[in-house]
């Protein structure tokens, strides 16, 4: 509950832990419920996963969500994100229409 009331006092203090796979899942659970209200936050917010295959796995969940609202923004983002050229290429083939 803390987190739907202050999600940005419990981002904070999720960026107090140092990233390793024992806080994966308390990111993950984060980033799921502030992807209700904020879909870009949530996606970014899956960075911190250290679980590269948990990782993506959030990313593109958020992303397929994101994309429906801000394409643009989306596309950016995921450009962005870190992943291999493959990843990022098969990401975005799954979300765009041809």
């Amino acid at each position: 509950q803390w987190a739907m009331h202050e999600p940005n006092a419990v981002g904070e203090w999720l960026g107090t832990f140092p990233l390793s796979e024992k806080t994966d899942p308390a990111t993950v659970a984060f980033a799921n419920t502030i992807s209700h209200d904020d879909i870009e936050s949530a996606f970014h917010c899956a960075h911190r996963v250290q679980d590269s295959e948990k990782r993506l796995d959030s990313l593109k969940r958020f992303a397929k969500r994101w994309v429906k609202d801000d394409v643009d923004a989306a596309v950016e983002a995921i450009t962005q994100a870190g992943l291999t050229e493959t990843q990022t290429a098969a990401l975005l083939e799954d979300l765009l229409p041809r």
